[in-house]
Order: C-alpha cells, then sequence, then structure tokens
C-alpha cells in the first residue's frame, strides 16, 4: 500500500519515478493499477514462520530465525 502512496504522491509532484513494491500484495488484493513488484512464496513464507512459533512455543529454540526465501519479480506499468 505505501507503493500506491508513493506513485499518488510522485504523480501529482508530475515527476517521473518507478516505485517497486516489496510485498506482491496484488497477489491477494485487486488494485487499480497493476504494480511492479516483488515477492516470495507465501505459502511456504507462512509454513516456514509457523514452524519457527512452534518451536519457540515449545522450547526447541532460541529464539534466532534466519531464513532465505526465493524472490520473484512481478512485472506491472510501475517500473
Amino acid at each position: 500500500m505505501m507503493a500506491y502512496d508513493a506513485i499518488k504522491t510522485v504523480n501529482a509532484m508530475q515527476a517521473s519515478v518507478k516505485i517497486v513494491g516489496y510485498d506482491n500484495i496484488q497477489a491477494d488484493i485487486s488494485m487499480p493499477l497493476v504494480l511492479t513488484s516483488i515477492g516470495v512464496d507465501k505459502p511456504e513464507y507462512v509454513q516456514s514462520v509457523v514452524s519457527a512459533l512452534l518451536a519457540k512455543v515449545e522450547g526447541e529454540s532460541d529464539g534466532r530465525i534466519a531464513n532465505t526465501f526465493e524472490v520473484k519479480l512481478h512485472d506491472g506499468e510501475t517500473a
């Protein structure tokens, strides 16, 4: 949503700027403008977070979490 606010502000300033979102929100919510965005595989990401949370609750984790996820570019009209 921040990217849309940025686009609105840039357009009001009549400037030309390329904007890329970082959460691929359009995969879940329809928007009036097709935003160029990057995103991760959400089911894989959620599974990782849930597993880490359960490990923490069950005392099997020291609280440190470091995961790497493949990022994908979703082409749109803003970059």
